[in-house]
C-alpha cells in the first residue's frame, strides 16, 4: 500500500523540477 504513495511522491518530486 505504501508503494503507491512512494511512487506518487517520487513523481511529484521529479515534476517539481
Amino acid at each position: 500500500m505504501h508503494l503507491h504513495l512512494w511512487l506518487l511522491y517520487r513523481i511529484i518530486e521529479v515534476a517539481n523540477c
